[in-house]
């Protein structure tokens, strides 16, 4: 279900208590989308630094089976 304002016909200032849930509201959407945000290029970085650990890996593994690299000389 959506969020929405919540309305409190019996106060003096409907509008101003209207306006603060609406802002409060914005103000957690916010909140929200910068966590998303922050994981996002979290995830990002540590999704690159385990792609260039298997492209190193897997680079000399190859050379290993084209006896480019060895252990000892």
């Amino acid at each position: 279900m959506a969020r929405r304002p919540r309305i409190n016909l019996e106060g003096n200032h409907f509008r101003d208590s209207y306006k603060a849930e609406l802002d409060a509201l914005e103000m957690q959407t916010k909140l929200v989308r910068e966590f998303i945000s922050m994981q996002m290029d979290l995830e990002f970085k540590a999704n690159n630094e385990i792609r260039e650990y298997l492209e190193k890996s897997y680079e000399i593994i190859y050379q290993q089976i084209d006896n480019e690299w060895q252990y000892y000389p």
